[in-house]
């Protein structure tokens, strides 16, 4: 699992799962 700091909690996910979370960051920003 990867953890990254962050406000108000830190995310924890799996890297496997990461290309998905990047992508619906993006599409989230980018609308």
């Amino acid at each position: 699992m990867i953890t990254l700091p962050a406000r108000p909690e830190s995310l924890t996910f799996a890297p496997q799962q990461s290309a998905l979370i990047v992508v619906d960051m993006q599409n989230a920003y980018a609308s």
